[in-house]
């Protein structure tokens, strides 16, 4: 076995120790020269893109302002048209975030930020969540519309196709109505909109349509009389002095006469059942007959009848 001396084991220590410190400055070397590269590169990369970094920001800020600008405008707006303050609140939010959304996309363009495919992924989801609540979003759409125009107001007596009653409350999806049993009908916003609306409650003042059938013996003259006598004394006929009241129509076993009396909304029908107890108390008092079908049965004896199971034909004819 080979002996070292203290010379040679220096002389190894020297050469690792050279070889350690060439390899630490290689290394230095390489970040020094990566780091200034990189600082180099932002640098050129933020000399060249400076002026677009500032215009994003400045688009950005811009469009921010006049997204609230937007915003507050409408809801004044709307508010001093009266409209109900959950459709205030949701539209103008709503344009303020998707005016947000569309700086923001205008901003990463200006500084090279891809967006095309950002606007893409948008879209699609836009389409599945419109696909899948498209009859969520039709009503409340139609919600938006009724609170906006407000065709009809809470208190109001409306008909829409098959449904009527009294709105007791307007959401943005559906139409609360209360019927006269006291039922609660839900109607989609969507339907109170592509359907006919009766509103019988748009005027302070309704009119009837009364059809009252006398019989062709009565005195036409004097059905009228009566009639004009009996809207004079309900205090709930408005128009007694002009009402309009003539025959209407000839039918198969009357006379029909036709009557409009026009009455508070608010007492329709309470007037309406007064009326008609008078129309019959008056009538009978002043001996006007109101038909109403008859049936005349006329029975005849069977001479040809074959006799009774049992009894004989002497005993039937002797009955």
């Amino acid at each position: 076995m080979e002996t070292k001396t203290p010379a040679d084991l220096a002389n190894n220590v020297h050469d690792k120790v050279g070889k350690a410190a060439t390899n630490v400055s290689h290394e230095v070397t390489e970040q020094v020269d990566t780091a200034t590269q990189w600082t180099a590169d932002a640098w050129d990369f933020i000399s060249t893109h400076l002026v677009d970094f500032l215009m994003a920001i400045l688009i950005f800020a811009i469009g921010y302002y006049i997204a609230r600008f937007l915003r507050d405008s409408l809801a004044r707006m709307m508010k001093r048209s009266h409209v109900d303050q959950l459709v205030v609140d949701f539209v103008t939010q709503g344009l303020y975030f998707v005016i947000l959304i569309l700086v923001a996309l205008a901003s990463l363009n200006k500084i090279g930020v891809p967006t095309d495919s950002f606007v893409m992924a948008l879209g699609g989801v836009g389409l599945g969540v419109g696909l899948a609540l498209k009859d969520n979003i039709s009503n409340m759409a139609a919600g938006i519309l009724i609170l906006i125009f407000r065709p009809f107001r809470i208190g109001n007596y409306v008909r829409v196709s098959d449904a009527e009653g009294t709105v007791t409350q307007i959401t943005l999806m559906n139409t609360h109505l209360r019927t006269i049993g006291r039922e609660e009908t839900i109607v989609p916003n969507a339907m109170m909109i592509s359907n006919a609306i009766v509103n019988y409650s748009a005027y302070p003042t309704r009119c009837m349509e009364l059809l009252i059938d006398v019989s062709y013996s009565s005195d036409l003259n004097q059905v009228v009389s009566v009639l004009k006598d009996v809207a004079k004394g309900d205090g709930g006929v408005l128009n007694a002095d002009d009402m309009l009241i003539g025959v209407r129509e000839f039918a198969d076993n009357s006379v029909r006469v036709y009557m409009r009396p026009e009455v508070d909304a608010s007492e329709y029908w309470p007037t309406y059942h007064r009326l008609m107890q008078s129309i019959k108390e008056t009538f009978d008092a002043n001996g006007i007959d109101i038909p109403f079908p008859h049936r005349v049965l006329i029975l005849e004896k069977a001479q040809d009848a074959p006799p009774l199971a049992g009894v004989s034909p002497e005993q039937s004819n002797a009955e």
